[in-house]
């Protein structure tokens, strides 16, 4: 009896406890990395990485130039759902609903926005350079009304002598794990409806 008890605290604490997601992209020198990391303590587990998944894609691609495909096979093309403008409607309420949920309870507890941009003349560098100060600012300000933002760190570092863009993008996030299990029930159940 009392193992079932402490079990359940466990769970019930478990549930508690807020799942985190460090969500970064870094575009340096023409490369590109979207990296997404979760967890529910500090170790984070790596969900998405895009320099992964690039290299997987070229080693497909060498493979199936190494393999001649036979002309006389063909693809099967697969029977497709198709599904009533009721149906997308309620998808679309049920999307909108999680999504509404989720806002609610959708903590940011830090978020980052660095750009170094500049052009060949300094004019353009300084237009471009206000109107990302300007863009960037009304859309904190808009992460801060829509959801819980707790710390922000924006800047944009001009380069009037030479054409670049680079970034460093980095949104660090929290929802309780309960939440997300509502979240994925209440989804669950709109699909079976459809």
């Amino acid at each position: 009896m009392t193992v079932l008890i402490i079990v359940l605290a466990v769970l019930a604490l478990l549930l508690l406890l807020p799942v985190k997601a460090d969500v970064s992209f870094l575009l340096l020198g023409g490369q590109d990395r979207l990296c997404v990391k979760a967890g529910i303590v500090a170790p984070f587990l790596t969900v998405f990485d895009s320099t992964k998944k690039k290299a997987k894609k070229k080693k497909k691609k060498e493979e199936s130039e190494t393999e001649k495909e036979e002309p006389d096979k063909k693809k099967e093309k697969k029977n497709k759902k198709k599904y009533s403008f009721e149906q997308i409607k309620k998808l679309l309420k049920m999307v909108f609903d999680a999504l509404a949920f989720v806002k609610k309870h959708l903590v940011i507890s830090n978020l980052k926005l660095h750009f170094h941009m500049g052009f060949d003349d300094a004019a353009q560098t300084g237009i471009a350079v206000g109107s990302a100060w300007g863009f960037l600012y009304d859309f904190v300000a808009l992460c801060d009304r829509k959801f819980k933002l707790k710390k922000h760190s924006v800047h944009v570092a001009p380069d009037f002598t030479q054409e670049v863009f680079e970034t460093d993008l980095n949104v660090k996030l929290s929802f309780k794990l309960i939440y997300a299990i509502i979240v994925a029930v209440k989804i669950l159940k709109g699909m079976r409806k459809l």
